[in-house]
């Protein structure tokens, strides 16, 4: 598998995985314009993708999903309060004619890959992504408050884990947000602090982990240089983790091979 963290962030997320005959994505929170010229500099082609995996209904993952679909006409894979939601609000949606409905903890063979959604804790109905392919596996989980107990088998099993780290909770706590957004990010329905990503993944990670993707980092609170500290240098240091540890950008793209 080839996985390219084309976009993360809360201004706009996609992700494009392949496998030797298919293409598909997570998230279409940037322009297709955007995504097809981010990835067209990898060699990459989006035009023929096959799927579109929607996470949840904000802008920042959803907004474009028209777009996309125009584009390429990709079957487009979407939990159903999601896209009942995003319906209400955009009547171009209602056009796509190959939606398909996915539910959490069930196993499904699509395009060659073998993938659970996992369901989340955010404040909106969230779905992660474990995916299998030729015995390579990821797990894809953002937008979560914390990430539950009864999906830690897949976790550990993954050999790339593509994992929120979105804010230092210090820097939230100080900066210049009202209160009611800085008590919904920190809320087990908001967004993953760090420190939570650090205790989950310093519990977790084995052998089978190669990478680590620390995602959906905040432009304003939260830095590459805390990061280093609190996650990547303790996790190889502390934890002699040896597979490789990325951050995950909002303006530019990361490519992992498994």
């Amino acid at each position: 598998m080839k996985v390219c963290v084309l976009a993360s962030g809360s201004k706009g997320n996609c992700t494009y995985i392949e496998n030797e005959n298919y293409k598909i994505i997570i998230d279409c929170g940037i322009t297709y314009r955007n995504a097809y010229l981010k990835a067209e500099s990898l060699g990459i082609d989006i035009s023929n993708i096959n799927a579109i995996f929607i996470t949840h209904e904000h802008g920042d993952h959803s907004r474009f999903l028209y777009q996309y679909y125009y584009r390429t006409k990709a079957n487009v894979y979407v939990g159903k309060p999601t896209i009942k939601s995003l319906m209400k609000n955009n009547l171009s949606l209602r056009k796509i004619q190959n939606i398909l409905i996915l539910d959490p903890d069930f196993t499904y063979k699509i395009f060659g890959f073998e993938i659970i959604p996992i369901e989340l804790a955010h404040d909106v109905f969230c779905l992660g992504y474990f995916i299998k392919y030729n015995n390579k596996s990821l797990l894809y989980a953002t937008d979560t408050g914390f990430f539950p107990t009864r999906y830690l088998e897949l976790l550990q099993l993954s050999n790339l884990v593509i994992i929120e780290a979105n804010h230092d909770i210090k820097m939230l706590m100080d900066s210049e947000r009202p209160n009611y957004l800085i008590n919904r990010v920190l809320s087990e329905s908001g967004h993953m602090s760090n420190l939570s990503c650090y205790n989950l993944l310093s519990r977790n990670i084995n052998g089978n982990s190669l990478h680590i993707v620390l995602a959906h980092v905040s432009e304003e609170c939260n830095t590459e240089e805390i990061i280093t500290n609190d996650i990547i240098d303790k996790l190889y240091n502390e934890l002699d983790y040896r597979g490789k540890i990325h951050i995950a950008k909002q303006s530019s793209s990361l490519v992992i091979e498994l």
